[in-house]
């Protein structure tokens, strides 16, 4: 991509995650005392993330279970709802995501099968939040991800990037029958 193009990229994805966060504040202050009141402990966990390159990061999201890995009530519905990755705004805050990008992983790709392109190892583009296929993809919450329809997905986000797409992921995910992001 153009330095140009990369700014207009940027400026987008801080300007979407400030308003977000911005106009959510109540709501995020109404989960932190619900986590709080539901199950004590900590109201953030972090999550690695891989990229096709390996590099890793940091992911924070709001706790969804409990000590021992089971759901908490509030974390069924934050989970359900996609709420829980809300505070990850502010991993795109600080340029390690965008708003819309490739997909990351919670383990290196490392399976033959599932080996990315070349075009996607070297992209400059950034995990996404959301990204290319998530409105029209068959996951489930908690179903086991589709690796090979993920990297066909993020190729073709690569291939036919513009604001435009930007504009039209983020729309189409917002307007989707589903809320999970």
């Amino acid at each position: 991509m153009r330095s140009l193009q990369l700014i207009a990229k940027r400026a987008f994805d801080i300007a979407v995650a400030a308003i977000v966060l911005l106009v959510s504040l109540p709501m995020i202050l109404v989960v932190l005392l619900a986590i709080k009141l539901d199950s004590g402990g900590p109201v953030f966990s972090t999550r690695i993330r891989y990229c096709y390159d390996n590099r890793t990061f940091k992911t924070m999201r709001f706790r969804c279970s409990s000590f021992w890995g089971t759901p908490t009530r509030v974390g069924r519905l934050l989970s359900l709802s996609g709420l829980d990755r809300l505070p990850m705004l502010l991993n795109v805050l600080r340029g390690e995501m965008s708003i819309i990008g490739l997909h990351s992983y919670a383990v290196p790709l490392l399976q033959p099968c599932a080996r990315p392109s070349d075009a996607l190892q070297s992209s400059t583009f950034k995990p996404g939040l959301l990204y290319c296929g998530r409105v029209h993809s068959d996951e489930k919450p908690g179903a086991p991800p589709n690796v090979k329809r993920q990297i066909e997905d993020d190729l073709f986000y690569v291939e036919n990037w513009s604001l435009v797409l930007d504009v039209r992921i983020l729309l189409t995910t917002l307007f989707a029958k589903t809320s999970y992001l």
